[in-house]
């Protein structure tokens, strides 16, 4: 049985002071999020969805609450969360399989053998559609293509929880779609748990078993969070006709472009009727056209 707390976070704030100001950017932010599960972070620019993923990542720490992973407190970087960045970071001195390599030795040097870590290097790159550029150096690829070797080095350590700043903006349509075809796979497969920061909706829905929508910054929260009741295996085409997958359209582009808050209600979206959830907090619809 799927842990359905595998990811915590109680109470979480986050500020951070710059040379004016102390700026509050998160306030109470409670969510939990199941083993395997894809669930999506949803706002406007500002809304803080990446300081989110980094207090997840362990890379910054909160200023109130706890965050808890398999049920320990999370206090730094580990081995079982991985994070894609919305740019590259790739070294530009190494090649590409030499760029996925290290992150794989340094995970995994003292338990497999260098021929393995190899086998897992290249696979990874194979994964993302770049084994015939193993050799090739950051400075000699698209934008696109780097933005895949920084998938590639995330899911080469076979991480738990595999975080994603929107890692697909760089990519072309078709690359997008294979790649996010290869994101549910894994996450059936392996019971990888997804987080991801996403502008795109339609990504959301395809991708996600809930989208959480943050409110606007300054002390953003959770504003709602859409259930997707779409079954799975998803095939992007037979969703086209699929009114469920309407209507969670519907509810995101109704989140993003409601009224300013304090301006009035807002309904979410035509024929939805929304399902009060269990998390303190917040609000969890699932989605009933």
């Amino acid at each position: 049985m799927k842990a359905r707390n595998y990811l915590r976070l109680e109470y979480v704030g986050h500020r951070f002071r710059n040379d004016k100001e102390t700026c509050h950017v998160l306030h109470d932010v409670n969510l939990t999020i199941g083993k395997g599960e894809i669930v999506s972070l949803v706002g406007h620019s500002g809304c803080g969805k990446s300081t989110l993923l980094h207090l997840i990542a362990g890379l910054e720490q909160p200023t109130q609450g706890v965050l808890l992973c398999a049920g320990k407190e999370i206090t730094c970087p580990g081995r079982d969360r991985a994070i894609v960045f919305q740019n590259h970071n790739l070294l530009p001195w190494l090649s590409c399989f030499q760029n996925v390599y290290l992150a794989v030795e340094r995970a995994f040097s003292r338990r497999r053998p260098a021929a393995q870590l190899k086998a897992m290097a290249r696979h990874a790159l194979s994964k993302v559609g770049l084994q015939e550029a193993l050799d090739k150096y950051p400075g000699e690829l698209s934008a696109g293509m780097r933005q895949r070797v920084g998938i590639a080095r995330a899911l080469a350590i076979e991480p738990s929880v595999l975080l994603m700043d929107e890692p697909f903006n760089a990519l072309d349509t078709a690359t997008r779609a294979q790649l996010q075809d290869e994101l549910m796979a894994l996450a059936s497969s392996t019971d990888t748990t997804i987080v991801l920061a996403t502008h795109d909706v339609d990504e959301a829905v395809i991708l996600s078993d809930r989208i959480v929508l943050l409110s606007d910054g300054p002390a953003s929260t959770i504003h709602d969070i859409v259930t997707v009741p779409l079954p799975r295996p998803r095939r992007r085409l037979d969703l086209l006709d699929d009114a469920r997958y309407g209507s969670c359209r519907s509810a995101v582009l109704g989140f993003l472009h409601r009224k300013p808050e304090g301006a009035g209600p807002r309904t979410i979206a035509e024929g939805v009727r929304p399902r009060m959830g269990s998390d303190p907090g917040s609000k969890s619809a699932t989605l009933t056209p």
